[in-house]
């Protein structure tokens, strides 16, 4: 394996590639920089949004993030890293709706079950589905 490729080499537990790595970490503390705030007003603005209007700001997030990067160019990828700030707001907005809508909805006996569901479903459950229903049209083509 070539030097240049190895991201981690586990001869000598040092790591080969830092300028991978870099990016990765970049990227990763932009996320979080903005999501800490978030979470942090995320209840302030919910009581004052609902959770429907959060889930729509969610979801216009999610969105621009989408056709942002189908707008990507070899000349303009550097705004990847400002296109992934839109991340952090769709991520912290919709577990902390999620989170509160749970709540909501579970009488509060089973909250902790409610809130156990939901996190299987968002680490379990829908990986397992969508690596499931992307491998059938990897496969077998887009329905388009």
């Amino acid at each position: 394996m070539e030097e240049s490729k190895r991201v981690w080499s586990t001869d000598n537990r040092r790591l080969a590639c830092l300028p991978q790595v870099r990016r990765r970490v970049s990227r990763s503390a932009q996320k979080v920089l903005l999501e800490l705030p978030l979470f942090a007003k995320a209840s302030w603005l919910l009581t004052r949004v609902g959770h429907d209007a959060m889930m729509l700001l969610v979801l216009l997030a999610y969105t621009l993030r989408c056709l942002a990067y189908t707008r990507l160019t070899a000349r303009t990828v550097w705004l990847l890293l400002a296109i992934e700030v839109l991340h952090g707001v769709s991520f912290g907005l919709a577990w902390t709706q999620a989170v509160d809508f749970v709540k909501a909805a579970v009488p509060a006996r089973w909250r902790t079950t409610g809130q156990l569901t939901l996190a299987t479903c968002m680490n379990s459950l829908g990986p397992m589905a969508g690596s499931l229903v992307g491998g059938y049209f990897f496969k077998h083509g887009a329905l388009l």
